[in-house]
This record gives structure tokens, C-alpha cells and sequence, in this order.
């Protein structure tokens, strides 16, 4: 990546019968690590576990339940009318990987697979989000595996399961791997300074990731007033910049040769800094000037680095907190 490429992800979610839920099978032969480049725009086979996890603020295991239960509520704070009519799921709740512990279960709102039956915007007005598309997550009674959830935007109480954040099923074979790569980010939330302090580099910055999209993840609705941020502990934060410095950084200025898989990124450093606030130019950060010949992560690594032992060693990250009520 040089200077401001913007890369868009287009998830291209498998395994969903327009309209109706999958039953649990054998997943099918994976397929190519990335399908070939249409129109600038790289389409990607699937989210990869941790983009399903970084946003949610509940990933657990369990078995759903499913009746006739509806629910009628808005999709977005301020939509008004018309409602969407949502089914009821009941997640009963075997183990917590991201989140704090729950008891028993949870519900979950399962919007209609068909989005003509979703009245999204109230005539008049403009939409504030895309209309949700056909391949909305869908649950069946009986179902097994990890599932990915946040707190529904206008129901209390309530979860629901974001775009493309299909549940992670027994039956896959990197079910095991992944439910572990998840458990990894959940234990970096509960104790981030044994993770920080992992032997691996690789796991450091593993943990680094996961507690910088933890506490810069805002939680406020479109339109709301600015979430107070506070700083992080100390050592916490020292620890989450060296991580970042010890990556691999080069790695993302490699070009791909054939069907080799694109690097990880959602570890990709320069990301990491740009999420906490960290830009050349800002925060006593050098101007970026990449010389013929040299690549720009290796760079900007570098500069990092120096500026790490300088005006770095002042720089607090801070997290958005949560307004008690």
C-alpha cells in the first residue's frame, strides 16, 4: 500500500440460500484466498474472524431456539415508521469468547431475508445507511456455533448480528482455529498486559490489535453527542506502541506473486496507528517522504521508531468511554 490507497472490501458472504436459512452441512472445498481484481475493486471470499470480532461486543457459543416470536422495532435510531418485523432467536449461551459473562442467553433479532419486506427509510426522508441486502444473516432452531453480536441499535436488551457476521459452524474445518483466534482476542480484552507481554511477536501484536479496536470502537448513534475519551493505563499503552514497532512491517510493501494470500490487514500497523489518532505530520510525527527505491511501510517504520523513543514516549492512547446513566 502507498501513500492513500483506499482498498475496498467487498464480503462476499457463502453458504445462504437467498431467503432461507442454511442447515448446518460439510462446508464445500474453500475456495481461492482472493478472486481476481474487477474494476480496481479486490472481492474477498469471505470475512476473515477477526473482522467479525474487533466490532462485536459479544461473541459466544451455544445452541439458537426459534419460534414464532416477532418483534416489531426500528433498524436505526430515528427511523420511525414503518417497522421492520423481526424474528425472536434465543441464543442459549455455552461459553463466552469476547465480552462479559453472560448467564443462560440472550435474544436476537433476525431482520426478514427478503429486503422488500424491510421498510427502511420513512417517506421523505433520506436513508442514513445502505438498505440491508438479501444475504442478511439468517438463523435456524437447532443451530450450533460461535456467533458474532452487538447490542441492537433501538431494542434494549436485545442483539442482533451485523452484515455478513455469519456464525462460526461446528462443521467447518477451521472451526476449532478460528473459535481459537477469537478466544485470543477475548483474552486480550480480560487481561492485556499478560498478552502484551506474550513471548511471540506475532501473539503482541495480536493483542495489540484487539485492544486497540476495543477502545476505539465508539458506541454513540449517528448523530450524537461526542463520546468522552479517557486515557488507558500507562503501561498499557507503552505496551500496545512497542508491540506495533516489533511487527512485521515489510511485509506489506512485498508485491503478490500468483495466488499467494494478501497479508493480514486487519494487523496491518500503519492501520493500527491511524485508528489511534497516530499520522505523520501530527503529534510531533515527522512528514512522510518515501525516496525512490524504498517502500513506504519500511519508511514510516522507521520514522515510527524514532519518534517512539522521542515525542512518542509522551503519546497516551485513550479509549471512548461509556457514559454511565
Amino acid at each position: 500500500m502507498r501513500g492513500s490507497l483506499c482498498v475496498l472490501f467487498v464480503v462476499v458472504v457463502a453458504g445462504l440460500a437467498h431467503g432461507q436459512p442454511v442447515v448446518p452441512v460439510p462446508p464445500p472445498p474453500p475456495p481461492p484466498p482472493m478472486a481476481e481484481q474487477s474494476g480496481g475493486v479486490v472481492v474477498y471470499p469471505g470475512m476473515s474472524v477477526r473482522q467479525k470480532a474487533y466490532p462485536s461486543q459479544l461473541v459466544a457459543s451455544g445452541t439458537i431456539s426459534l419460534g414464532k416470536d416477532t418483534l416489531d422495532a426500528a433498524m436505526y435510531a430515528g427511523q420511525g415508521v414503518p417497522k421492520t418485523t423481526y424474528k425472536v432467536a434465543t441464543l442459549k449461551v455455552g461459553e463466552v469468547l469476547v465480552g462479559d459473562k453472560v448467564e443462560g442467553a440472550v435474544k436476537i433479532l433476525v431482520p426478514p431475508a427478503d429486503p422488500a419486506q424491510m421498510p427502511f427509510e420513512q417517506p421523505g426522508r433520506k436513508p442514513v445507511y445502505y438498505r440491508p441486502q438479501v444475504s442478511q444473516v439468517q438463523l435456524i432452531d437447532g443451530q450450533e456455533g460461535v456467533f458474532f453480536l452487538s447490542p441492537h441499535p433501538t431494542v434494549g436488551g436485545h442483539y442482533h448480528m451485523p452484515y455478513g457476521h455469519t456464525p462460526l459452524n461446528p462443521l467447518d474445518t477451521n472451526y476449532k482455529a478460528d473459535a481459537a483466534a477469537v478466544k485470543k482476542i477475548g483474552a486480550a480484552h480480560a487481561d492485556p498486559v499478560a498478552a502484551l507481554k506474550a513471548k511471540d511477536a506475532a501473539d503482541r501484536l495480536e493483542a495489540a490489535a484487539a485492544l486497540v479496536f476495543k477502545y476505539r470502537r465508539q458506541t454513540i448513534p449517528p448523530g450524537g453527542k461526542p463520546q468522552p475519551q479517557v486515557a488507558i493505563p500507562a503501561e498499557e499503552s507503552k505496551l500496545i506502541l512497542k508491540a506495533i514497532a516489533e511487527s512485521d512491517w515489510a511485509q506489506y510493501d512485498k508485491p503478490r506473486v500468483g495466488s499467494d494470500p494478501p497479508p493480514d490487514y486487519t494487523l496491518m500497523p500503519t492501520s493500527l496507528l491511524a485508528t489511534l489518532g497516530i499520522h505523520p505530520g501530527q503529534n510531533g510525527f515527522p512528514q512522510l517522504q518515501v525516496a525512490a527505491g524504498r517502500g513506504y511501510n519500511e519508511t514510516f517504520h522507521e520514522l515510527y521508531k524514532t519518534w517512539l523513543d522521542g515525542n512518542g514516549a509522551k503519546f497516551e492512547i485513550k479509549k471512548f468511554a461509556v457514559e454511565k446513566k
